[in-house]
């Protein structure tokens, strides 16, 4: 939580938030706007527990792992595996990525990647045997039956599914970490996964796609034109278990009133039982209102909701502004290989009340470095394709990225098994 003895800081206690306002060690408690009505946190509500230490146990010589979801244990045996560990790498070649779909035909995916990628190109293979990577799609199988029964499955060994979460066999809620099933050694690549469930180096965190269109061509956009508002946030607050939606609370209790910030928000009340939410509360503005707080914003709060990943991520990153995450369990979209570092603005859930301080506290130079470093790393990920006259992200480019990755990974980890024989050999 750092240095409470100055400034606004926020504690859990009693399950509920106490918000403090500090001068030199002396505190006064800080009451709400009532907006929204507070919630409590209750048991199995994140932070759940993390990769490191969740139930690592051995099997078979492989280290495994057994994760929990809302403090429902039901994924079981998950190898913590590396490319060097799970992948077959005789199957592979440190100089191309060959590449197979049960899926015969023209894949735009796949095509898209094939015409795209660099400096290690992608080349499609008919034939799983012939394939470093098997490709696993959201619709390419009915049933986890069907997937498992292909023939090459072989406890997923080789395998890639990507945007796992939007399997069209989930068993539990769409935006919940992981399906009710065992995937074995498969690559995992999707929107919903955090620091408690990523294999860093080995799974893929996507960025979830952008539902809000930009007006403007990405040639026309000028990151650093001036902005009148320095930080903004709008969304649904929700009194589910998630911690997410206790941020968005937070931010619409306590940030300070002043002209250059903006923080609009709905209530809702969900109710377990009949698995139904009611609205409590509207927003303030209209819809109209939202292209404005989008376009002339320097920072945006993104948030996570049900899961950990917020769509406003990239609608932020597509207007050239700078994202504040909140550390836990997010993880930036294609990380460790692609650093935001230099993008993103970081706080902790505690200090979410005293952000529009903490931001006003950047210096100009630092402002106009990281607008540039997100644009790029939005270039990189997102990607760009314009539908109906509005711009919204390319699907083919993260795509392509995330094989890029994945082929660098088993590059490096063919390079090193060379090495390592050729040393045995000697």
């Amino acid at each position: 939580m750092g240095d409470v003895t100055t400034g606004k800081y926020c504690a859990h206690e009693n399950r509920r938030w106490t918000c403090y306002d500090c001068n030199d060690g002396n505190c006064r408690i800080i009451r709400g706007r009532n907006k929204c009505p507070q919630f409590r946190r209750v048991p199995g509500d994140y932070p759940v527990p993390r990769a490191s230490s969740a139930d690592a146990v051995e099997i078979a010589g492989l280290p495994t792992r057994t994760l929990s979801w809302m403090g429902i244990r039901y994924y079981h045996e998950q190898p913590i595996c590396t490319i060097a560990g799970c992948f077959n790498l005789e199957r592979c070649s440190d100089t191309v990525l060959k590449v197979y779909v049960d899926h015969e035909g023209e894949h735009a995916l796949l095509d898209y990647a094939a015409e795209h990628s660099k400096p290690i190109p992608v080349q499609r293979v008919h034939s799983a045997n012939d394939a470093c990577l098997i490709v696993v799609l959201s619709n390419t199988y009915s049933s986890v039956h069907d997937m498992k029964s292909s023939g090459h499955w072989n406890d997923g060994e080789n395998h890639l599914l990507w945007d796992f979460s939007n399997f069209p066999y989930r068993k539990i809620a769409p935006d919940a970490p992981f399906n009710m099933f065992h995937v074995g050694k498969a690559i995992i690549a999707s929107e919903t996964i955090g620091t408690a469930y990523a294999r860093l180096g080995y799974d893929l965190v996507l960025p979830l796609p952008r539902r809000w269109g930009r007006a403007l061509a990405p040639n026309d956009v000028d990151i650093h034109r001036p902005r009148k508002y320095l930080l903004s946030f709008r969304g649904r607050v929700i009194d589910s278990i998630a911690a997410a939606y206790q941020h968005r609370w937070l931010a619409a209790e306590h940030w300070e009133v002043a002209d250059d910030i903006v923080v609009d928000v709905e209530c809702w009340h969900f109710d377990w039982l009949v698995d139904k939410k009611s609205l409590i509360k509207p927003y303030e503005r209209s819809p109209g209102m939202f292209d404005d707080m989008m376009w002339n914003s320097t920072f945006g709060f993104t948030p996570g909701g049900s899961g950990m990943s917020s769509y406003r991520f990239g609608e932020v990153l597509s207007t050239g502004g700078i994202p504040v995450v909140v550390h836990g369990d997010f993880v930036p979209p294609l990380a460790p290989e692609l650093d935001w570092s230099k993008c993103i603005v970081w706080v902790s859930e505690q200090r979410i009340i005293d952000l529009p301080h903490i931001l006003r506290q950047i210096p100009p130079e630092e402002v106009h470095a990281r607008q540039t470093a997100c644009w790029k790393l939005h270039s990189a990920v997102f990607g760009e394709k314009e539908v109906d006259g509005k711009w919204y992200n390319d699907e083919g480019v993260v795509f392509t990225k995330g094989l890029q990755i994945i082929a660098q990974r088993v590059s490096s980890a063919a390079q090193m098994s060379k090495i390592v024989n050729d040393f045995a050999d000697t």
